[in-house]
């Protein structure tokens, strides 16, 4: 079992070739000792659909995710939760901003405004509009 620290408002997010969860600490409730967690599943299986569920759990509450996956709060701190995951067909297990930093996403091009990184090729200058253009009269 892994276990990973998440203050309140972080994710954990764990991969596989088939499907993907990502868990989010809500919030520690009041009591200190019940934690509400957002769950989100997708799957190859059922392309396009995203299934998502909020629980509120107790410490030391195991929950099953799918075939062999569990989750489990270990511990809850004053700013702080410890949670447990036993998936051991997941090979990529992260703290999202982790997951984020290994994997940035790129926008989509923008035709008017290339991304600095799309090519290296050379362009040529946009040619200057008539309206702007100099003429020797206008200096």
């Amino acid at each position: 079992m892994l276990v990973l620290s998440r203050p309140p408002g972080t994710s954990i997010i764990f991969t596989s070739p088939a499907e993907s969860y990502l868990i989010t600490v809500l919030k520690i409730l009041p009591t200190g000792r019940h934690i509400s967690l957002l769950i989100n599943h997708t799957s190859t299986t059922t392309p396009g659909q995203l299934h998502v569920r909020t629980l509120e759990l107790p410490l030391n509450t195991t929950i099953p995710l799918g075939q062999n996956v569990t989750v489990t709060i270990v511990d809850i701190g004053k700013d702080k939760v410890r949670v447990g995951i036993d998936a051991p067909n997941f090979k990529n297990i992260h703290r999202l901003e982790v997951y984020e930093a290994i994997h940035p996403q790129t926008p989509p091009p923008d035709d008017d405004h290339p991304h600095p990184t799309d090519s290296r090729v050379p362009r040529p200058s946009s040619p200057t509009p008539p309206s702007l253009r100099q003429t020797p009269d206008s200096q």
